[in-house]
């Protein structure tokens, strides 16, 4: 019998194990319920790299804690903790973002606005230089959110307008970006409660096709 490579038969192989949770990047808009299932799929995913430390396990421990932060039990301190220990044991660029972002999620009070918008630019910068589609969007959220936070109207349309012709441009799901909820949130600023609406409904939608919600 003639084996076909899976290269030659033009099949892609299988993605790593644990990759499939994050092809849509780190979970921001889950409600409690689906927060807890997909903590669930990255303990299993982590229990099956055993004691593996690699950017992948990095990841699913940093999507644990984004997870973790939509439930009522809230953000385990001592995964923060091994988090950091991890990325500096890493030695990645890349693992330095994750770091980031998990300072962010650990650090929402007024005070820190300033660093967190700072630290959100160098997430996304990373992410976009080493190709990581996972932590885009929660960069982006951290970014947008410390904008309006500081009263940034302008540098948050100027974000939004950057965000729409990058999704028109690459057919992106909308709604599937926190960007889109940011635009739905001006708005409602600019008095444009019909248009909101429709955007509301949108977005909603596309939640429920994608079961996110």
């Amino acid at each position: 019998m003639v084996r076909i490579s899976a290269d030659l038969a033009g099949i892609p192989p299988p993605a790593p194990i644990g990759v499939g949770l994050l092809l849509d990047g780190l979970p921001i808009h889950l409600t409690a319920s689906a927060a807890t299932q997909y903590i669930s799929k990255c303990s299993s995913m982590l229990r099956s790299l055993g004691d593996e430390e690699s950017l992948l396990s990095l990841k699913l421990m940093t999507g644990q804690l984004v997870a973790s932060a939509q439930t009522p039990t809230g953000i385990d301190t001592e995964a923060v903790d091994r988090i950091y220990a991890l990325a500096d044991r890493v030695e990645d660029e890349l693992a330095q973002a994750y770091s980031l972002a998990t300072w962010c999620i650990t650090s929402p009070a007024p005070e820190h606005t300033s660093a967190r918008v700072e630290a959100a630019q160098s997430i996304l910068e990373i992410a976009e230089r080493c190709g990581d589609d996972a932590l885009t969007p929660l960069g982006y959220s951290f970014l947008l959110t410390g904008l309006l936070e500081q009263g940034e109207i302008r540098s948050l349309d100027i974000e939004l307008m950057k965000r729409r012709h990058n999704q028109l441009a690459n057919e992106m799901t909308f709604g599937s970006h926190p960007a889109d909820w940011f635009g739905f949130l001006r708005l409602i600023l600019d008095g444009e409660m019909e248009l909101a609406e429709q955007q509301a409904n949108t977005m909603l939608a596309a939640q429920q096709h994608d079961g996110s919600n």
